[in-house]
């Protein structure tokens, strides 16, 4: 992980503001995290302002990768998930990748990562029809590369997906949404959800005409 990144999450700006629009910028190598990229902060799901331990996500694109990067503070890092397509999000610490490459479409992706690289991937045909589907339906491979480590304030997660895995529309901007469930030992009942999405109309992830549009540069 590039330091300058462990930098920015112990120096957190005063106010933090909501991205609907990112620019996402390609770059030609593909083994170096690039500096400088713009932030997107998460927002707790509830109330809407920083979470108690705040964190933020970039992305950007490589020759054959899109590359998804989040950071987040932590003072107790745990996760109980292991392999691949376990529930993730039911035991411990985890990001998720939202991405909708064809809203004209209704399907999109959900990519996890935990802290010891446990992983899921799930491709959703409509979330509307959420509840409809069992896990065992969903699931799929995105052919994602993942790395992860901790640092003294926390962990991060970076997830590299396979360009041509996805199928984006020649008309409309892809749709994504970086989320984060923060589980502590403490208070193992209650993690501290977040995202980079501000949600208005329900507290809820699974809600791509809410999610923040990706630009490609």
């Amino acid at each position: 992980m590039n330091t300058h990144y462990i930098t920015q999450i112990l120096q957190a700006p005063n106010q933090i503001t909501p991205q609907k629009f990112y620019h996402c910028h390609k770059f030609t190598q593909s083994d170096t995290i690039p500096e400088n990229l713009k932030l997107l902060w998460l927002f707790e799901l509830y109330s809407k302002q920083p979470p108690k331990e705040i964190g933020f996500a970039f992305l950007w694109l490589s020759p054959d990768y899109l590359n998804v990067c989040a950071v987040m503070q932590d003072s107790d890092v745990i996760t109980l998930a292991s392999g691949k397509n376990d529930r993730t999000w039911e035991k411990g610490d985890v990001i998720e990748f939202f991405l909708q490459a064809n809203p004209e479409l209704t399907n999109y992706i959900e990519l996890h990562l935990a802290p010891n690289q446990a992983t899921l991937e799930y491709a959703i045909p409509d979330s509307k029809q959420l509840n409809s589907y069992s896990p065992e339906m969903l699931i799929f491979e995105s052919g994602m590369e993942t790395e992860t480590g901790i640092f003294e304030q926390g962990w991060w997660g970076q997830i590299r997906l396979p360009l041509k895995k996805l199928k984006f529309s020649s008309n409309l901007a892809p749709r994504f949404c970086i989320c984060r469930y923060n589980y502590n030992r403490q208070n193992w009942e209650n993690p501290e959800l977040s995202s980079t999405t501000l949600f208005h109309s329900r507290p809820h992830f699974h809600q791509p005409n809410e999610w923040q549009t990706l630009i490609i540069k």
